[in-house]
């Protein structure tokens, strides 16, 4: 995992390292401090999970991230991007070159580990393939980010996506339409997204309707 200046990066690279160990199974753990180390380090080794500062002193990690998909040996091994951005446009180049999470400074070991170990699982289960035919859904009230989610889907080779800007809109699609799979953000200008979901699960035709609600809180919500 490359990261960001000389001193302070090896002492951040050494604590990061302490805290991965305490994982269950975790095996040879490489360092590098700039993209020239870590292409020599890729070169002599196979890599299972990337963790990579996106600010390097000699390039980006992006960009790393971007030369390593273009590999088979590599276009799904999990990748964890550490950054300072967070926002509408950093998040959809992550997921333009299938970026398995964002980890915003600061934050905690605990975290990282977290992290490591959503990834590591999800690498070993087996990959659910989304026929091309699926029907999506996409409710928020940002326009801006309906349109990148659209797009980002459509470059997936999924083109019949709908777009609905609120809760009634969205309900009225439902109603009168069938739809595979929903997106929806938690927080809406005329109403709640898990509103929404228990209005929908309370519908037989979409019992068992695939949902992603998208969210910026972060903790533990009871009652719902």
């Amino acid at each position: 995992f490359p990261s960001h200046d000389r001193e302070d990066t090896q002492e951040l690279l050494d604590v990061i390292e302490m805290g991965i160990k305490k994982l269950n199974g975790i095996g040879t753990i490489f360092k590098a401090r700039t993209l020239e180390e870590s292409v020599e380090i890729i070169k002599k080794n196979p890599i299972g999970l990337f963790i990579i500062d996106w600010v390097l002193p000699d390039g980006e990690g992006i960009d790393l991230a971007r030369k390593l998909r273009t590999f088979k040996q590599y276009e799904n091994t999990p990748m964890i991007m550490m950054t300072g951005r967070d926002d509408i446009a950093s998040r959809a180049e992550f997921n333009s070159f299938k970026i398995n999470s964002m980890l915003v400074k600061p934050f905690s070991l605990d975290d990282l580990r977290v992290e490591i170990a959503i990834c590591l699982k999800n690498n070993d289960e087996e990959i659910v393939n989304i026929p091309p035919t699926t029907k999506f859904l996409i409710i928020d009230d940002q326009l801006d980010l309906v349109e990148i989610i659209s797009e980002q889907l459509k470059n997936d080779g999924f083109h019949n996506v709908d777009k609905a800007y609120q809760f009634s809109d969205a309900m009225k699609k439902l109603e009168n339409d069938n739809y595979s799979f929903l997106i929806t953000d938690w927080v809406l200008k005329d109403g709640n997204g898990l509103d929404l979901i228990g209005n929908i699960r309370n519908n037989p035709k979409y019992k068992k309707l695939p949902i992603l609600l998208i969210t910026g809180r972060d903790g533990i919500v009871t009652g719902k």
